[in-house]
């Protein structure tokens, strides 16, 4: 149940709000700027606050940085031009134009996947890879989208990008690698969750990798395993992501949806379906970090019209803080700790 406020000026987007089993609507809605820090002062059990920037005016930011303290997400409607880099100090803020966007946003749960589209959760997708272009946030997309499936099902998964830790990283893989058995790879996260990590270990010099045998892997991984999400590398030189598109029964081909991230998706896609045999019935595109400033999803569809668009994750600072870890200066170590313990189901979700 997500608690909600409004400070929005008038009481239209409270009565959409209520009508969401899953919303409380703690207050009618705050008409004036004031009255937000008044309210938090008795009651900050919220998940999320809705404010108008119309309402704030020049005062928006000296008001966020109150209600920050608090650790809520804050949504804000606004009819100016802004850039997500303007609001990166703060920890969850999203942006929208009117109060149906944020309407479709939380129809669209974003951070759980849950409702991200249901062909992912048939049992005759069991295996699934997780492309796109360096940077795209496939790590992450790949463990949150295990993390949902792994509420109902035991889900393994498996880092194919042999020259990156990331899922170890996320998950904080520490066991030392004792022998090169499949089972010694694997690592259990939290009850119904399993990281496959050190591919390289399994093929090498004596055992190279080949169609054939990612197949047997993977076959002898589904005896076990209910769904089997691959994280997989970029980096086209590797020939050996040839062997992991035919043994999916599906692909998910991550995009950005800017101008820069879809050239550089249409070029990777294109390398991907002509020299990888990617089949394009068997995949679809997710498109990630969205937010105010991409590109529509109605152009994007009509960019890739020979696949299917399942549906986008909207952007949010505090993941986008998790996958920029090292580049960043103003990220909280809490969060990364924090989001690690989500992962592993030590905490729950706000």
């Amino acid at each position: 149940m997500k608690k909600i406020i409004t400070v929005n000026g008038n009481e239209d987007l409270n009565n959409m709000l209520r009508k969401f089993n899953d919303i409380e609507v703690k207050e009618r809605d705050i008409f004036y700027k004031e009255g937000v820090l008044d309210f938090l002062e008795k009651d900050s059990d919220l998940d999320i606050i809705i404010l108008s920037e119309e309402l704030f005016g020049d005062e928006l930011f000296d008001y966020l940085k109150n209600i920050s303290i608090y650790k809520i997400s804050i949504y804000i409607i606004t009819n100016k031009k802004h850039y997500m880099e303007e609001f990166e100090s703060f920890s969850d803020i999203k942006l929208f134009n009117t109060e149906e966007d944020i309407i479709d946003d939380l129809e669209n749960s974003n951070y759980s996947l849950n409702k991200s589209n249901n062909c992912l959760l048939k049992n005759t997708k069991r295996v699934m890879s997780i492309i796109g272009s360096y940077g795209v946030g496939k790590t992450i997309f790949c463990s949150l989208l295990g993390k949902t499936l792994a509420k109902t099902n035991k889900v393994l998964l498996v880092n194919f990008d042999i020259f990156s830790n990331n899922l170890k990283y996320l998950f904080d893989i520490k066991k030392q690698i004792t022998s090169y058995s499949i089972e010694s790879l694997i690592t259990k996260s939290s009850k119904n969750l399993y990281i496959l990590n050190g591919i390289k270990y399994i093929f090498n010099e004596t055992n190279k990798i080949n169609t054939y045998k990612v197949k047997e892997l993977l076959d002898q991984l589904k005896n076990s395993f209910d769904y089997i999400v691959i994280d997989t590398s970029s980096e086209i030189s590797l020939k050996y992501i040839k062997t992991i598109f035919p043994n999916c029964d599906y692909n998910i081909f991550l995009i950005e949806s800017n101008s820069l991230e879809i050239k550089k998706a249409k070029e990777l896609l294109e390398i991907y379906v002509m020299d990888f045999n990617l089949d394009l019935n068997k995949t679809g595109i997710f498109i990630n970090k969205y937010n105010i400033d991409s590109i529509d999803t109605n152009i994007i569809k009509q960019i890739f019209k020979d696949i299917k668009v399942l549906g986008k994750v909207n952007y949010t600072p505090k993941i986008n803080s998790y996958i920029n870890t090292y580049t960043k200066n103003n990220i909280k170590v809490d969060d990364i700790v924090n989001f690690k313990k989500y992962l592993k189901g030590e905490i729950k979700n706000r």
